[in-house]
């Protein structure tokens, strides 16, 4: 009997020890799916810092600066009536990217002939470090200039004007908006051009980190690549909206039935 007992007992403390060290196992499977989701999220954290952009919004207060992104509508410029150029810029008049060779787009009134136009960048000491005369075609309703690689340091804020010459033996009546640009150094991941999804939803990004020069960009690309799609058209008027430059580009190019149409 008191081997009998004795048995029962050593039975009992197996069981016993048996429940404990599954219980011990569960408590480390546990705690290794802990670490494991808590890894993953470190990592997606890591992986969205550094795709999503990291500059900080752009100021909206327009005194600080100080701009011109409509030019002409009136009769002491060459533009008479509902002829308009401007630049498309956000409206407190600075540009941002985080491209090593950013571009901006200047919306051309109707044409009846090519126009000269110059422009300039100019940095935060007064000195212009670059500088281009082009031409205007009269069938473009756009004018994009791309600045160089290596002509714009991250962080630092650079003003541009651009002057329209609308009668080159007098410029006194050129036309000259002008704005800022910024460069910021941020990371967004590519996207195939194929990918009309993927390429609305950059631009979607490049809007919400404040990255306006490179939304802009992007836009203008697919409405080239996809100029009859709905979507692509919904994001181009809501753009132009945010811009408040939606009435003024309409009545400046939408009547050469390019890129947008009639309205």
């Amino acid at each position: 009997m008191r081997i009998e007992s004795l048995a029962s007992q050593f039975n009992l403390i197996g069981k016993s020890l048996l429940l404990l060290a599954k219980k011990n196992l569960n408590l480390a499977m546990k705690q290794a799916t802990l670490s494991r989701v808590t890894l993953s999220f470190g990592l997606a954290a890591l992986l969205l810092s550094s795709i999503v952009a990291v500059p900080v919004k752009a100021n909206e207060n327009r005194a600080e600066f100080p701009g011109r992104r409509v030019g002409g509508g009136t009769r002491s410029e060459c533009l008479v009536g509902q002829q308009y150029l401007l630049a498309l810029t956000p409206s407190n008049n600075l540009t941002v990217s985080a491209k090593r060779q950013p571009a901006l787009f200047f919306a051309l009134p109707r044409l009846d002939a090519a126009q000269s136009a110059k422009f300039l960048l100019i940095d935060d000491q007064d000195q212009t470090i670059y500088q281009t005369a082009l031409t205007s075609q009269a069938t473009a309703p756009l004018l994009k200039i791309q600045l160089p690689a290596n002509v714009l340091q991250a962080g630092r804020d650079y003003r541009w004007q651009f002057a329209f010459a609308c009668d080159p033996a007098d410029r006194s009546q050129d036309i000259v908006l002008a704005g800022w640009l910024r460069t910021v150094s941020a990371q967004i991941a590519a996207v195939p051009r194929s990918d009309l999804a993927a390429r609305l939803q950059q631009v979607k990004t490049y809007q919400e980190v404040g990255l306006s020069g490179d939304a802009i960009a992007a836009l203008v690309e697919l409405q080239q690549d996809y100029s009859n799609d709905a979507e692509v058209q919904q994001a181009w008027q809501k753009m132009l909206k945010t811009l408040q430059l939606d009435h003024i580009f309409v009545r400046s190019v939408a009547a050469q039935n390019l890129l947008l149409p009639n309205q």
